[in-house]
């Protein structure tokens, strides 16, 4: 993160302090040495930085495992860690186990995009996401068995 970058940070954090909003981050560490966006190390150095500079919620990439992901989520503390989407997975079923993890690896949520509305029926996804996400329910359940 830049000098410049942390300028502005800090006005924007103000000013959430000052309208009583939260600032939520997303937070990828890109470029110089990264070769590997999604690896524990970068994730959890993601989440550190994050609450570092104030974060009252933050957006991470999921590492793959939930194990590892857990590792990020103990990393940021009390601040609240939501999953990122992502690259459109080839399946639904695919993406439902990157949620399941993250939810089991103690994420709060997911903020997610691409992933959600551009399947062929988008709400009825998201209904099933909200299941995992809120629902603690199991891939096999919101799938009816056909996992």
């Amino acid at each position: 993160m830049s000098g410049e970058m942390f300028e502005e940070l800090r006005t924007i954090k103000r000013d959430a302090l000052r309208f009583d909003i939260p600032l939520i981050i997303w937070s990828y560490p890109r470029g110089g040495k990264v070769t590997n966006e999604t690896a524990p190390e970068v994730v959890a150095y993601a989440a550190r930085i994050a609450l570092e500079v104030g974060a009252d919620a933050m957006k991470i990439k999921y590492t793959g495992d939930p194990k590892t992901f857990s590792w990020a989520v103990k990393v940021a503390g009390k601040v609240p860690v939501l999953m990122s989407g992502g690259p459109k997975t080839r399946t639904e079923e695919e993406f439902l186990r990157q949620v399941y993890g993250a939810i089991e690896a103690g994420a709060l949520g997911i903020a997610v995009g691409r992933n959600v509305w551009q399947r062929r029926d988008a709400l009825k996804f998201a209904r099933v996401l909200s299941e995992i996400v809120y629902g603690n329910k199991k891939v096999v359940e919101v799938l009816g068995g056909q996992s």
